[in-house]
């Protein structure tokens, strides 16, 4: 895959605010892990929750994180006044490496409990 190329959309139900608040909470009481992707664009928070697991999400929920060795790089594309988060490669990928995208959680508290997204 070629810098800058389209590698895959980061799908689920994009949420509001209260909506996204409300099911972190959620899942965190439930101890589900969570796949809420949040992304800021032009000073726009939006959010994507792709945690249940439906087809029409397709894979990239499952790519892995590293804030250190990212391959892949997130954009967002508003269209229809809806987000579209798309994961494009940040330099050349050689067919057999693995994806990945730094997560970028760098709250403290989350840090503490979950080291490897320092990775």
């Amino acid at each position: 895959m070629s810098k800058g190329q389209f590698a895959c959309e980061y799908r689920g139900v994009v949420l509001t605010d209260d909506e996204t608040l409300t099911r972190e909470q959620a899942y965190e009481r439930r101890q589900w892990g969570s796949f809420i992707l949040l992304f800021q664009d032009e000073g726009h928070w939006h959010a994507v929750d792709a945690t249940a697991e439906r087809p029409e999400y397709g894979l990239a929920r499952y790519i892995n994180h590293s804030a250190r060795r990212a391959n892949l790089r997130l954009w967002c594309v508003v269209v229809g006044g809806v987000p579209r988060i798309s994961m494009l490669a940040k330099h050349d990928i050689r067919e057999g490496d693995e994806l990945l995208f730094d997560y970028g959680d760098r709250e403290k508290s989350v840090l503490k409990h979950n080291p490897w997204l320092q990775q």
